[in-house]
């Protein structure tokens, strides 16, 4: 009833932004909240009165600049503050539809809180998926590394390998991040061989060079044992029978 009454209000462009409007009829409060029985009391300077999304929805289709933030606020859609699956989802498909006014703080809080809570989840390489709608790149970049780092293990297993193909393949996230993220896991577990192989495969190659030099190089040389037999300890030529 309330959504019709307000679809009629709002047909009325005389109305759109004036008192009148308010009195005609009451802003709807939020699904959850419908028939709770639940009063609202809104101070006179309040920015954000708790409104259902749909309401936002017929405010913004009669005014295009309308508030994304308000619009965006998950208590418009759930009884929980934290939980931004829906209102991501929705700023995705506005954003498609060239509402793009939203601001850069509210953008930001919207992608890392729900890439968040699909990594608290456990779904981390979706929490991915979330992160790389991030439009600066350089901030798109660290914040996928610093995933990858949190969440790629040196064990392989039928698991790992399909996240890592779901990432590379589908998600287009390259390889050598992913190896970088290994490199750095074996470094935390101090894993020195494993650490070398991933800088290898992450293109770090006068690192890995550096870093073999360093910790492994001189360990092989006192496992290979005696001086082979062809080899006097005091030449570099073969001996002669």
């Amino acid at each position: 009833k309330h959504t019709r009454r307000w679809c009629t209000v709002l047909s009325n462009s005389s109305l759109q932004n004036s008192s009148e409007a308010d009195r005609y009829a009451c802003s709807p409060l939020p699904a959850y909240l419908e028939g709770s029985g639940c009063v609202v009391k809104e101070e006179e300077n309040s920015q954000r009165p708790l409104q259902d999304v749909c309401f936002h929805l017929l405010k913004l289709y009669s005014d295009r600049h309308y508030d994304l933030n308000q619009l965006l606020e998950p208590r418009s859609i759930t009884a929980d503050p934290l939980d931004y699956r829906l209102s991501w989802h929705l700023w995705e498909v506005l954003r498609a539809l060239n509402y793009t006014h939203l601001s850069e703080q509210c953008e930001g809080v919207l992608q890392t809180s729900y890439a968040g809570q699909l990594e608290s989840e456990g779904l981390w390489e979706w929490a991915i998926f979330v992160l790389l709608h991030i439009d600066n790149s350089s901030m798109r970049e660290k914040a996928v590394r610093e995933l990858l780092t949190r969440h790629c293990q040196l064990l392989e297993t039928p698991e790992s390998w399909a996240k890592e193909t779901f990432l590379t393949q589908k998600l287009c996230v390259p390889a050598e991040w992913i190896n970088e993220a290994k490199a750095v896991r074996a470094h935390m577990e101090s894993d020195k061989h494993l650490e070398a192989l991933y800088l290898f495969k992450a293109g770090h190659w006068n690192r890995c060079h550096k870093f073999i030099i360093k910790h492994l190089a001189s360990g092989e040389c006192f496992r290979l044992g005696p001086v082979s037999p062809g080899i006097t300890p005091n030449s570099s030529n073969p001996r002669t029978p």
